[in-house]
Order: C-alpha cells, then structure tokens, then sequence
C-alpha cells in the first residue's frame, strides 16, 4: 500500500515538473534543439498519464 502512495506522489512530482517545463517551452520556441527537447519531454510526459491512468484503474479494481 505503501509503494502505490509513493509512486503517486513521484507521479504528481513529475507532473509539476513537466507543466513547468510546458510554461518555459515558449519562451524558447526559437532555438531548434529547444524544441527537440520539449518533444522529447512530450513523449515521457504521455508515457507518465499512460502509467497514472493504469495505476489508477488497478487501484480501483483492490479497492
């Protein structure tokens, strides 16, 4: 039970992070590699909703 609070909360730490992330990703529309990196996060960060939303449901299903 322990491990589930615990990954949420690193999930909810990388949310944060990425939304941040998402603020500065204007500011540096201009530079290329910028924006490669920003479409790399991208990925990670639908990886990550992938992972929450599959946490959430087989945490739905012991309770």
């Amino acid at each position: 039970m322990k491990k589930v609070y615990i990954s949420i909360i690193s999930l909810l730490a990388l949310y944060i992070l990425f939304s941040k992330l998402y603020l500065i990703d204007d500011f540096y529309k201009t530079n290329k590699n910028m924006m490669m990196f920003f479409r790399k996060e991208g990925i990670i960060f639908l990886e990550v909703n992938k992972l929450k939303n599959e946490l959430k449901s087989s945490f739905m299903e012991k309770v």
